[in-house]
């Protein structure tokens, strides 16, 4: 499910998997929302979860996105930024394999000439 709005926008995925087999039954699940603070400043925040037989996965990621002109943009992020990043995340294959949160801080700063 996808909503989204000039102020916002919101997805929600949901996937079970091999649900008659106990020992690989898989349960995803992955929320995205991206809110749109100013024209310039958007935050965005992904919390993705998969549980399986073996272990109950995990990922937090939240990014504060700027961009003060149409050639710079400045990232600050919080969490692995792969984990659940697909296009579709809940078929993302770090998030059904073995992808776990860990602590990670980013500054990015891209300019383009």
């Amino acid at each position: 499910m996808q909503v989204e709005s000039r102020l916002a926008w919101l997805r929600v995925q949901a996937k079970a998997a091999d649900i008659g087999n106990p020992n690989a039954a898989k349960q995803v699940f992955v929320v995205e929302q991206s809110i749109n603070v100013t024209p310039k400043a958007k935050f965005y925040n992904r919390f993705a979860f998969g549980n399986d037989p073996a272990i109950l996965r995990k990922a937090i990621f939240t990014q504060l996105q700027y961009r003060p002109t149409g050639s710079m943009e400045m990232f600050l992020q919080y969490g692995p930024d792969y984990i659940g990043g697909g296009g579709f995340p809940v078929d993302e294959w770090s998030l059904n394999s073995g992808g776990d949160q860990f602590d990670q801080i980013k500054f990015i700063l891209k300019g383009y000439f």
